[in-house]
């Protein structure tokens, strides 16, 4: 446990000297984090009332998610189901502007089953996987593929095909490069599985959807089945490059592996 010493009467002024935030992973671009077995972040550690309990953000903007639908809390997260209904709200800053400097969107789930629906959504901001509608999406694959597919800008790069019951840390990420095309990455665990760039010069000017979400996703069926833990989400302007969203993901990575089961 951090030691944090009081000095009655002494306030500091030096700006450079390092904030304490609720994760440590949060950033001066963090734009939400929400952990389940925080118990800041989700006190309750029972099933959620919908449109009553809020999931709570550990960043300093307090930007909390919300839920509808029937979830389940259970084994220290929200599970979804083949029903489909459940759904995470996340907040509108989760939408970035379409000249902006790039995201990067992490998600910790449990895989527990394929689904026998075509494409159900797993996380997504997007109206569909058009690039003009897609910011980024997490999807299931095809019927009972066993396959989980990262999208970026209407480009699906990252596939995998997980264990039944492993735990995954999937992040997504893009960044403008000077020459105003985004570059775009995909993770799992912590390790780069692909990246791309096919000139894209915005970020979905015509999507739609006002926000992320989790679990019913614009453009995508439902019946993903997985349980999730751990959501956050960063503003790469002050990440420079690829090297420095890396080390981001690795933060995350070594900080929550192990965590959840």
């Amino acid at each position: 446990m951090t030691l944090i010493t009081r000095i009655p009467g002494v306030t500091f002024t030096d700006a450079t000297l390092p904030k304490l935030y609720r994760d440590a992973t949060v950033t001066l671009g963090t734009r939400f984090l929400y952990d389940s077995l925080d118990t800041y972040s989700y006190a309750k550690q029972a099933s959620p009332i919908a449109g009553v309990d809020v999931w709570t953000d550990l960043s300093p903007l307090a930007a909390n998610a919300s839920f509808s639908g029937g979830n389940v809390f259970g084994s220290g997260g929200f599970s979804f189901s083949p029903v489909g209904s459940q759904n995470i709200a996340l907040p509108a800053s989760g939408k970035s502007a379409s000249n902006a400097a790039g995201f990067v969107f992490g998600l910790w789930i449990k895989y527990l089953a394929s689904s026998a629906t075509a494409y159900s959504g797993i996380a997504g901001m997007c109206d569909n996987t058009s690039a003009l509608t897609n910011q980024w999406s997490i999807d299931n694959g095809n019927t009972s593929s066993g396959q989980i597919r990262l999208t970026i800008l209407g480009n699906t790069g990252g596939i995998f095909t997980p264990a039944i019951n492993s735990i995954n840390q999937i992040v997504v990420a893009c960044k403008k490069l000077v020459n105003g095309t985004y570059d775009f990455y995909y993770y799992r665990n912590g390790l780069l599985l692909s990246a791309g760039n096919v000139g894209n010069t915005s970020i979905s000017p015509s999507i739609a959807a006002a926000s992320p979400s989790i679990g019913t996703v614009g453009g995508f069926g439902a019946g993903a089945n997985f349980r999730a833990f751990r959501a956050f989400q960063d503003d790469t302007s002050a990440l420079v490059d690829q090297a420095a969203i890396t080390s981001l993901v690795l933060k995350d990575y070594n900080a929550n592996v192990g965590r959840f089961s």
